[in-house]
């Protein structure tokens, strides 16, 4: 009877992933993600724009420098984008057959076109850099400063 349940659970996650409605680790469908996300997009531009957060190459929004995580309710924003944007990435990678990590990849550089010239961007050196003093993506800065 146990084997029963453990594969008729199975065979409904299958199907949900197959639906489409796939569910997060939370329990979350990918659709309840993408609204968290959406409500909390203002905060997130904000912040940007006061160049308190910015992105990582590895699809994660942190503070820019120790002092952004002390204003109010920034510790709380990151700590939700980068759980809802990790969920998100896991049901994407489900879906396509590939890795969180290479949607997360993926995300980051779409992030990066997107960005204005003074948004930060952490690259693969660690270290925090404005969009305008870096070449295409996350490589390395600009030679021509």
């Amino acid at each position: 009877m146990r084997t029963k349940v453990h594969v008729l659970c199975a065979l409904s996650l299958v199907l949900a992933l197959c639906a489409g409605n796939a569910l997060a680790a939370d329990g979350l469908t990918k659709a309840e993600i993408k609204e968290r996300m959406k409500n909390r997009y203002p905060d997130l531009v904000r912040l940007k724009e006061q160049q308190i957060l910015g992105e990582t190459n590895q699809g994660m929004v942190e503070a820019v420098a120790k002092k952004g995580v002390q204003e109010s309710g920034v510790a709380q924003i990151v700590n939700e984008e980068n759980a809802d944007r990790s969920a998100l990435y896991a049901l994407i990678a489900a879906e396509t057959g590939t890795t969180a990590a290479a949607v997360a990849k993926i995300n980051a550089q779409r992030v990066f076109q997107k960005a204005g010239p003074h948004e930060y961007f952490k690259d693969t050196d660690g270290i925090w850099r404005q969009k305008k003093n870096m070449k295409v993506g996350f490589a390395t800065p600009d030679s021509s400063q």
